[in-house]
């Protein structure tokens, strides 16, 4: 995969996410974060303490670990993976709010 490039599953599930909210002003692009191990992940919900991520499960590494990751403009971060179903090949992470530059919210309720 070209360090540079999105996968287009990681934005097909942002631009759903902000289909599910009703949000078609939302900046998908800047949602996007370029996981360093490989793919990539969607910011989902921005906390004051932490925001979060969804990616796919085969991305992500042991429940724990750490990895960086890079913002649409270049910025970096670090994220903790908190979750990983390997049945529905999804996973979570975790990050600080001020190394994120975009969200796409999903309300809940909005996924079951």
């Amino acid at each position: 995969m070209n360090k540079h490039s999105f996968p287009f599953l990681t934005v097909a599930v942002a631009a759903l996410a902000s289909v599910a909210v009703g949000d078609t002003n939302v900046d998908r692009v800047k949602a996007v974060v370029q996981i360093d191990s490989g793919g990539s992940g969607v910011i989902v919900r921005v906390g004051k303490k932490k925001a979060f991520g969804i990616s796919c499960g085969h991305v992500a590494g042991r429940i724990g670990k750490t990895v960086g990751f890079r913002n649409h403009d270049g910025s970096r971060g670090v994220l903790l993976w908190e979750a990983r179903d390997e049945k529905n090949e999804l996973s979570i992470f975790s990050t600080s709010p001020k190394s994120v530059r975009g969200v796409v919210p999903i309300v809940a309720g909005a996924v079951s």
